[in-house]
């Protein structure tokens, strides 16, 4: 059964099982409350989390071996800043597959409130920011590669793509730009 998470709810719960003593490392937290592990770590970060409910969340850390450097949140946000503005920004899995040190750092403070301290709305930048010319160029390799199967397979088998052309041209549109007639490829729906 999938659970609809809220901050008051996840924050209670990291509350009670810490309250339990059932605290193990986060290891053993991830591994046995994936849900609310998730929850917290992408939504808020494990150390606002911890915050919120009074404790520091270096206190519960397990693995005191590893000496990783911890940039500043300034710093942090200094660099998602130009990340943005040199137009780097894919979305959170580009970020976690190609840069995932900044996206474990980003995740610490919390993708919401790292995008608030530098005066943007996350919302905006949820989903991976596709250039214009990218998405006709994916949508023209598809046409060209005799892959293209119509609207609902790509929904189905490219998501990102799909949205991103509704969200930029809607299809009739993005096929004109392509210099093909949207209505000889909708055969395939």
């Amino acid at each position: 059964m999938r659970r609809s998470w809220n901050e008051d709810k996840a924050l209670f719960l990291l509350k009670k099982y810490l309250d339990e003593e059932k605290w193990e490392g986060v290891t053993h937290f991830r591994k046995k409350n994936t849900p609310l592990y998730e929850y917290l770590y992408r939504k808020m970060g494990m150390d606002a989390a911890f915050s919120k409910i009074g404790l520091n969340y270096s206190d519960f850390k397990k693995s005191e071996g590893k000496h990783v450097k911890v940039r500043s949140d300034k710093e942090i946000t200094n660099d998602l800043y130009c990340f943005i503005q040199s137009n780097k920004w894919r979305g959170a899995s580009h970020l976690s597959k190609h840069h995932s040190n900044f996206h474990r750092e980003l995740s610490r403070i919390g993708f919401p409130e790292a995008f608030q301290k530098i005066g943007l709305d996350y919302k905006d930048y949820r989903y991976a920011i596709w250039d214009k010319n990218e998405i006709l160029k994916s949508l023209e390799t598809i046409i060209n590669n005799n892959e293209w199967q119509g609207v609902l397979q790509l929904k189905i088998h490219n998501n990102k793509l799909y949205n991103a052309i509704i969200r930029e041209f809607g299809f009739s549109k993005a096929f004109k730009e392509l210099g093909l007639n949207y209505d000889d490829y909708k055969l395939y729906n």
